[in-house]
């Protein structure tokens, strides 16, 4: 059986919509869980997952590993 290969994903220059200290990442790297990806999708998926809304943020697909995915929405 073949193995699908996901797009790692460089997050960088995250800017959040924050008025309070919680501390927020401003760069990760992430293996999403599909081979399509977007800003919005992005966005979205971190916005869900840190529970704050994103003002801005770079993405870069930095290579492709296979596996099953960690963030995303197929």
């Amino acid at each position: 059986m073949k193995k699908n290969k996901f797009p790692i994903l460089k997050i960088s220059n995250i800017k959040w919509n924050q008025s309070s200290s919680k501390s927020l990442p401003k760069e990760l790297e992430l293996k999403w869980k599909c081979q399509d990806w977007n800003f919005f999708d992005v966005s979205n998926w971190l916005r869900e997952e840190y529970n704050c809304t994103v003002n801005d943020l770079n993405i870069e697909q930095i290579g492709k590993k296979q596996g099953s995915g960690w963030g995303g929405c197929c």
